[in-house]
């Protein structure tokens, strides 16, 4: 079964010492490390190392957890790149058609830099405490109104950009500001 195309090389035809490549995997891929369940390296968009834990093979499938954000942070570094956001952009920009008296002052002043870094103003995540159903079109409702109104107009605990909370919402926030533009 074949899983991508991407090419194999041996370190050394890519610039890498085999002897040293074999060491770093050794040092990253310990029993210290149980929860990793492979690496592999690539190097000029070749694998030059791929390895796996017993049991482990290229066609398990893995809980990912928190890659969201990888994927979500790297699409807004290509957009910055691409002059359609920059960092200190207000969220509210975004979402005109939900601003109302019930979006906070901590709201307005949140930016995509707040968001990035975990640092929105909240307490609590703006997902979770709404109760959120998923329709069959892939829309998020609480109250029968869309899930951006309910986190922009949510009371921030904290000014944006103060406090860190490790916060689901500020990636789903990011991922719709990614959508319009």
């Amino acid at each position: 079964m074949v899983m991508n195309s991407l090419q194999f090389a041996t370190p050394e035809s890519q610039g890498l010492s085999s002897a040293r490549l074999a060491e770093y995997v050794r040092e990253n891929f310990s029993v210290a490390r149980p929860y990793s369940h492979s690496l592999i390296i690539m190097r000029n968009g070749k694998i030059v190392s791929e390895t796996y834990r017993k049991l482990c093979s290229p066609a398990d499938r893995h809980q990912l957890f928190s890659l969201s954000k990888s994927f979500v942070s790297t699409a807004v570094g290509i957009a910055i790149g691409e002059g359609l956001i920059s960092l200190d952009d207000k969220i509210v920009e975004f979402f005109p058609e939900y601003l109302s008296d019930k979006v906070g002052e901590r709201m307005r002043n949140a930016t995509i830099r707040d968001c990035l870094t975990m640092r929105s103003g909240r307490d609590t995540c703006g997902l979770f405490g709404n109760q959120y159903r998923e329709l069959g079109d892939g829309r998020h409702f609480a109250n029968n109104r869309p899930w951006m109104q309910n986190l922009l107009e949510e009371e921030l605990v904290y000014d944006p950009g103060t406090v860190f909370f490790y916060d689901s919402s500020a990636t789903y926030t990011l991922s719709a500001i990614l959508y319009r533009v």
